[in-house]
């Protein structure tokens, strides 16, 4: 039997502009119904993306919640 289930997201997403000739990064949170949880913080676009693709792709299964992704110093402004 198929599983019908469907997972609903309220996604909030953060935009800072690179200065300086660098990349925007991204914040990425999630509403829990509670408080927003941050699933990438202040992340290059490939990795807020990757991060936003992992939670999408486990939505609804037992899986651990990811690892909120921590920026290098060459990645902050």
């Amino acid at each position: 039997m198929a599983d019908n289930s469907c997972s609903e997201f309220d996604l909030h997403i953060w935009k800072r502009a690179g200065i300086c000739g660098r990349p925007d990064v991204y914040t990425i949170g999630v509403w829990d119904g509670q408080q927003i949880r941050s699933l990438c913080h202040i992340a290059p676009i490939e990795a807020a993306l990757a991060t936003l693709r992992q939670v999408l792709e486990n939505a609804g299964h037992a899986a651990p919640v990811p690892q909120r992704m921590k920026a290098t110093p060459s990645q902050t402004l």
